[in-house]
């Protein structure tokens, strides 16, 4: 069923109207029938009460004689009256005289009764009495008065039949009434309903035909200016706005055609020209790379003779030449130099131009490359006469993981810019931490010097490719301009920047930062000796240069070393004589060499000389080699020398060395826990070792055996795997890298044969390896080793190992080297030296003697007498490999040399061959040539020393 508001408008509109009328109508007879009731209920009670006021009269007398008779023939006379039902008169003391009932009502005993009670209550009441018994009847009650007294009563009822028959016929008139009113507001509404609905029902029509034919040109016609016609208006309007939008739209659409039209156009040029582009990319790309091929190639093909004219130059100049000769060979090799610096540069240039460049990321010690690059290039600039000094933050942590490399090339063109171009004065190397952010650091290096300054106008312009501060033909320094825009762009790959601040005849600095990933090991690990009670120690550092006075005065500081300066030699003979005279004498002065006036070594005798210095120990800084200095040295009482700039680690040494020289006739104070400390042996352990070089088998062999363990040896991982399957072992130690099947490839091999066997258990295998970059302990531990040992390993890290896979039983006492309290042997003195040159650790050796103490030297001299043949070998088979541009040759033989000279202590010779293994592994030889002659004399250096100490 359909709701009032869904029905038709017109239907609406006559339901409307018939609802109003019937309404008004309906409510007009009801208050027309109520007003009539009431108004003939009122002229009954009037008639009756004057009826009875007429019958109250006429009965006085029968009432006052109490004639029953005449008060009887009084009631007859309301026989005229039909509507009267019952009429009865009473005394004051409601006793009944007289009795009329009409013949057509007929009362039981009962109603009487009740209606006698009634009436008796009324008698009592004293006053007249209206009560309707609904539409049925009515009573009258009414006193009759005489002289003013109430001398009885008279009731009448009376019947309302009369009112009722009036008010059906006033019912059914109305009801006719009604009807025909209702016919007429029908005929009425329906006419007129028109009159509103059709302009309404004319609007729906049109907006249906406007939203089905889309036709917004159609109007709806105005009736009148009422409401609707507001309506009207209002909606011809929206289609008005609705056809211009229309309109507008559709020149809109038009526009757009034809711009798309255009864009399609532009598209296919654009298409056409993207194409072009692509093409010339790629021919650009093609150029690009052949340029590289192309220097790649000329570099290669450069570098082939270069190797034999710098080699055959080193060769003439170990030979007997005279000074003419030798001018002329120096020359050669200078020029050479220079040459292939040049190739360098080109070469690095054209890798970040192609975007090949990548950064290796790998563990560091940030000082130790500082250090090398300036102990380096010290020697150029000690042949000029200038003071080369390094500025580490002594406590700034610098164990990094980055790109060294890198950071070594940065580095030295920078130093050797400031030599260059300083003639006289010093250079300053300073390294500081400058932000942490994170797991990352960001440090700054800054390259100070006493030159030529760089002009203003020339400071924005040095950093371009090929460009110079001095760019005519006439400069008097040379160079492609390629080294800083290098630098500068190398310093942006490691997130870094670069600058420069210079006035021109004062000086330069050369400031870059870069950014390293931190290490997790602390600093005290790496970089410093063991040096017992610093605070007790009093240091006078004498040096005319203020700024190595005040890196000196800062580094011992640092190390809680009380120290004090002087910058010349007779201000330090002032302060050691006030001190000594005082009751508290220097412990050691640090003498530079090279001073004005009185030098060191002058001033080294002068201490000597006076008995209240006699005390203080004395250790000597030189700017050049000391290889004829050193008897005068000794003979003046210097005790080591160390060449300028010295390495914190090295002088700290050298000053814990020093100072415990001469302390022979005194008690030993108690060594520290670590020197006698007790190791747990594996019991019965047998033990597999497969290593291809010699070196490392003869010292691991060393090792376990002083554990007492058995040890098996192979040189290869094929020799491994039938020898496993022949006996059993409790556990291997496998090389990573090794001829005819390497280490990854035999763990496989061992581990596919145990998972045949399945009665077999897994047997534990420790991986060797140089190598300590986290994704080559992840290849290790894949590829199905157990745990992971970085060579060159210690003892300690070797038992750690065996604690951890085998069972351990009673103890043995562990090895161990001299300590700083043991008194020296008689050549500490030339020990001392050997340290100073840092071709060899001589700690290292001394570990390997004690390994087998029943043997002592003899088992480190039979470990150097094994890498002298190994290591000549590997030195050939390097240079055949860089020879024949063979990468995986080179990156071989460089790893097994490192790995033989760090068994050795041969550190700067270690360090040398890992640079060559990594350039090898990134695939690039160029610049390996004087790289390996560098390896080649460092060998030499190694090889003397080694024998030197053999012979001590």
């Amino acid at each position: 069923m359909r709701s009032f508001a869904d029905i038709p408008i017109a239907k609406k509109l006559i339901s409307i109207m018939l609802a109003t009328t019937i309404t008004a109508l309906l409510l007009a007879s009801l208050m027309q029938a109520t007003t009539e009731g009431m108004a003939y209920r009122q002229d009954i009670v009037e008639n009756l009460s004057t009826m009875a006021d007429i019958i109250g009269t006429n009965s006085v007398a029968a009432i006052t004689f109490e004639d029953r008779a005449l008060a009887k023939r009084v009631l007859q006379s309301l026989e005229a009256e039909p509507s009267i039902i019952v009429a009865q008169i009473f005394d004051t003391n409601g006793q009944s005289l007289a009795f009329y009932s009409s013949a057509s009502v007929s009362l039981t005993e009962g109603e009487l009764e009740e209606q006698r009670a009634l009436l008796r209550e009324w008698v009592s009441g004293g006053e007249p009495v209206r009560s309707f018994n609904g539409l049925q009847s009515i009573d009258i009650l009414q006193p009759i008065h005489f002289d003013r007294e109430i001398i009885g009563y008279v009731h009448v009822q009376a019947t309302l039949q009369p009112l009722v028959q009036t008010l059906v016929r006033f019912a059914w008139m109305a009801g006719i009434t009604v009807a025909l009113a209702v016919l007429v507001a029908w005929f009425l509404s329906f006419r007129l309903q028109a009159l509103v609905s059709r302009p309404i029902l004319g609007l729906a029509d049109l907006m249906r035909r406007v939203t089905d034919d889309e036709d917004y040109s159609l109007r709806a016609q105005k009736a009148g200016d009422d409401e609707v016609g507001s309506l009207i208006d209002g909606f011809n309007n929206m289609l008005q706005q609705i056809s211009e939008r229309d309109q507008r739209l559709t020149e809109g659409r038009q526009k757009l055609d034809e711009q798309a039209r255009s864009l399609t156009q532009a598209n296919e040029k654009l298409k056409l020209a993207i194409a072009e582009l692509i093409a010339a990319k790629d021919t650009a790309e093609k150029a690009n790379t052949a340029k590289s091929e192309f220097l790649a190639r000329m570099s290669h093909e450069i570098r082939t003779p270069m190797n034999g004219v710098l080699g055959m130059t080193e060769l003439i100049l170990v030979s007997e030449l005279d000074p003419k000769q030798r001018h002329f060979a120096e020359t050669i090799r200078d020029s050479a130099d220079s040459l292939l610096d040049i190739i360098n540069d080109i070469l690095d240039f054209s890798k970040i131009e192609a975007g090949k460049l990548e950064l290796e990321r790998a563990e560091f010690d940030l000082r130790d490359v500082v250090e090398s690059v300036v102990e380096l290039l010290s020697i150029r600039a000690q042949s000029k006469g200038l003071e080369m000094l390094c500025d580490i933050a002594p406590r700034m942590d610098t164990l990094v993981r980055g790109d060294q490399t890198r950071l070594r090339q940065i580095l030295t063109n920078l130093i050797g810019n400031a030599i260059k171009f300083t003639e006289h004065g010093e250079v300053v190397i300073r390294v500081r931490e400058a932000v942490a952010e994170g797991d990352a650091t960001k440090f700054r290096f800054e390259v100070i010097d006493t030159g030529i300054g760089i002009k203003p106008a020339s400071q924005e312009l040095i950093f371009e490719l090929f460009s110079q501060e001095d760019g005519s033909t006439t400069r008097r320094y040379g160079g492609t301009g390629l080294g800083l825009a290098i630098c500068k762009q190398l310093a942006e790959l490691m997130g870094g920047t670069i600058g420069v601040d210079s006035v021109p005849n004062k000086g330069t600095t050369f400031w870059f930062t870069v950014n390293f990933a931190q290490d997790t090991r602390a600093w005290h690990e790496t970089t410093l000796s063991d040096l017992e009670d610093p605070g007790s120690l009093r240091v006078l550092i004498v040096d005319d240069n203020s700024t190595n006075r005040e890196i000196l005065l800062h580094q011992l500081g640092a190390w809680g070393i009380h120290a004090d300066s002087a910058a010349d030699g007779p201000g330090a003979l002032t302060q050691l004589t006030t001190s000594a005279r005082s009751g508290t004498p220097y412990d050691l002065a640090i003498l530079d060499w090279h001073m004005p006036n009185m030098d060191g070594l002058e001033l080294a005798n002068r201490i000597q000389s006076d008995t209240q210095l006699a005390s203080t120990k004395m250790i000597m800084l030189t700017s050049a080699a000391a290889d004829d200095g050193g008897q005068r040295m000794a003979d003046a009482g210097v005790l080591a020398y160390l060449n300028k700039p010295a390495r914190p680690a090295r002088l700290r040494q050298c000053i814990a060395q020093v100072l415990n020289i001469h302390k022979q006739g005194e008690p030993k104070r108690e060594r520290r826990q670590h020197a006698t400390l007790p190791m747990t042996r594996p019991v019965n352990a047998h033990i597999l070792l497969v290593e291809d070089n010699v070196v490392n088998r003869e010292v691991a062999t060393s090792m376990l055996n002083a554990m007492q363990c058995k040890v098996d040896e192979v040189a290869n991982g094929q020799e491994a795997v039938e020898i496993v399957r022949r006996q059993q072992f409790d556990l291997i130690l496998m090389d990573c890298e090794m001829p005819i099947m390497d280490g990854y490839a035999a763990t496989q091999a061992i581990r596919e044969w145990e998972a045949d066997i399945p009665e077999h258990e897994r047997l534990p295998i420790v991986a060797l390896t140089a190598h300590a970059l986290p994704e080559d302990r992840r290849r290790c531990l894949t590829i199905g080793m157990d745990a992971f040992l970085s060579k060159p390993f210690s003892m300690n890290a070797l038992h750690e190992i065996l604690v951890r896979w085998l069972p351990m039983g009673t103890t043995v006492e562990q090895p161990r080297s001299r300590d700083a309290d043991d008194p020296p042997g008689p050549h500490a003195q030339a020990a001392t030296a050997i340290d100073s040159t840092a071709a060899i650790s001589t700690k290292t050796l001394e570990i390997i003697s004690t390994l087998d103490p029943s043997r002592g030297k003899e088992l480190a001299t039979q470990v150097i007498n094994v890498y002298e043949t190994s290591s000549v070998d590997l030195i050939q088979t390097l240079a055949d490999a860089l020879s024949d541009s063979d990468e995986h040759g080179v990156s071989s033989a460089a790893h097994a040399l490192k790995s033989s000279s760090g068994n050795v202590g041969a550190e700067r010779l270690v360090s040398m061959c890992r640079e060559i293994e990594l350039a090898a592994r990134d695939n690039v030889l160029d610049g390996l040539t004087e790289r390996l002659a560098a390896v080649q004399m460092e060998h030499r250096i190694v090889l003397d020393e080694l024998r030197k100490w053999s012979r001590s």
